[in-house]
């Protein structure tokens, strides 16, 4: 069975329409949002439910293991989103990333590891839905194979870039609960005016004083 990605070929983006877009920059803060908050279970959230929660090492390594297997999921899931060709999969992912979010503190001790559980999954199931939904998309929209490897890489980049980093500053980071439900709320806000075809449709028209009349 031949697995082909969805294109435009009459309806090309260029770079400069892509980077002109807000519709390009509002996915992109929203997969950055995203990453951060994922990236919050394997760091800061290790030390807060040993130290705060007292839960014990092997259910914290139950948490991990379905917070990675949710992951795994949403990048085989994405090859089906992808297939929207809407914006509704990022309003769907948004959903996953509140109650993942909401769980997360309805946390008041031992007992609660299955709301953990349930919040690390979903959480890192959008996760693994935007690695590759946002790659596809673009890639639908310019039409480049290459475009496609180069920007899978690059969320893959970011990805552990902001994993990698956030254990160095996270524990400096006053209220940390208010600044990524806030996080979270902003990311789902710039959502919202995205345009419904998202890159399916021809790019708007750009105007430059560099262009010839």
């Amino acid at each position: 069975m031949e697995i082909t990605l969805p294109s435009m070929s009459d309806k090309k983006w260029t770079c400069a329409d892509l980077l002109s877009s807000y519709r390009f920059w509002g996915i992109t803060f929203f997969f950055l949002v995203l990453s951060f908050i994922s990236s919050l279970g394997s760091s800061y959230g290790v030390y807060f439910w040993s130290k705060s929660l007292s839960i014990p090492a092997d259910r914290i390594g139950v948490i991990l293991v379905c917070g990675q297997l949710g992951y795994l999921l949403g990048m085989v899931a994405s090859w089906f989103v992808c297939r929207i060709k809407n914006c509704y999969p990022f309003y769907f992912v948004a959903l996953l990333l509140i109650i993942g979010v909401v769980c997360s503190f309805c946390i008041n001790g031992p007992s609660d590891v299955v709301r953990l559980i349930i919040a690390q999954f979903l959480i890192n199931l959008g996760m693994g839905i935007v690695t590759l939904l946002v790659p596809m998309l673009l890639f639908s929209a310019i039409g480049s194979a290459q475009t496609f490897v180069i920007l899978f890489s690059l969320c893959l980049l970011f990805k552990f870039i902001i994993a990698g980093y956030l254990s160095i500053f996270i524990y400096s980071i006053p209220y940390i609960g208010i600044t990524v439900i806030t996080l979270a709320v902003i990311a789902l806000l710039l959502l919202l005016p995205l345009k419904k075809e998202l890159f399916y449709i021809a790019p708007p028209k750009r105007f430059s004083s560099t262009q010839r009349p």
